[in-house]
């Protein structure tokens, strides 16, 4: 059931197995609506690559935007309600930010932001890696595109695989048991220069912070499909690095 709020809120209450919550369609709209038009935007672009990654952000931010304000503009009514007029207002019950459904959002980006910061932090199952020849290309590449030298690990699988995970200011590559048997020198080195372009861009941040934003903006179901297509758009960014450096054929 939906009742209409007091109107100085413009929302509405929505009873969720008898606990209120306060919406504000206006805003699930607009969100929403912002999210759409930046999805549309990001796929128009897949010819600049950078360009879509960087309008997929701007709009993941932009759609969190006015959750945030009417999260402030409540807060602020508020506080100026309980400070000044604390018996006449009539829905004193709802004081408690419990009741915004912005509080929740925010609470569960944040911890997925913290969960996902920790959890690829993690190096359970993989060991250090001993062999010389990959630790000194992943100096070499370090050293010429001005990064830090990653920690390296080799993980137990047979499929030829590589990944990197951290943070950019302490990053690691993991390279499978698959990959270090079955690569070339030359194949492993374009697999290493594909994984730095990753730890260059900061991109376990960036995908961090839009999963969070996503969920803190409850209504923007677009921006998940905004994060696949940034992630979707950084692989080719990263294989496109690594061939101008290294050349196509050992990418391919």
């Amino acid at each position: 059931m939906t009742e209409p709020l007091n109107p100085i809120y413009g929302h509405f209450i929505v009873n969720i197995f008898g606990f209120p919550i306060f919406i504000n369609f206006k805003v699930i709209l607009l969100s929403t609506t912002i999210s759409l038009i930046g999805t549309m935007l990001v796929v128009s672009l897949k010819e600049n690559r950078r360009l879509a990654i960087n309008v997929g952000l701007i709009t993941v931010f932009a759609s969190f935007v006015p959750y945030l304000m009417d999260y402030i503009r409540i807060v602020m009514m508020r506080l100026f309600m309980i400070l000044f007029y604390p018996f006449a207002f009539p829905h004193l019950r709802y004081v408690f930010l419990i009741h915004n459904p912005e509080t929740w959002g925010i609470i569960a980006g944040i911890s997925l932001m913290l969960f996902g910061y920790y959890k690829t932090s993690q190096t359970n199952g993989l060991r250090p890696l001993s062999n010389d020849k990959i630790l000194s290309d992943v100096k070499e590449i370090a050293k010429g595109l001005n990064t830090k030298v990653p920690r390296v690990y080799y993980y137990d699988e047979s499929a030829p695989n590589l990944y990197t995970n951290g943070s950019n200011g302490n990053p690691y590559i993991a390279i499978s048991v698959g990959a270090l048997e079955l690569f070339t020198d030359e194949e492993m080195k374009a697999a290493l220069m594909h994984e730095f372009s990753h730890i260059k861009n900061n991109e376990n941040e960036i995908t961090l912070t839009v999963m969070g934003l996503s969920l803190a903006a409850l209504s923007s179901i677009p921006n998940y499909l905004i994060n696949y297509l940034i992630r979707r758009n950084s692989e080719f960014l990263a294989d496109e690095k690594a061939a101008s450096i290294i050349g196509p054929k050992p990418v391919i």
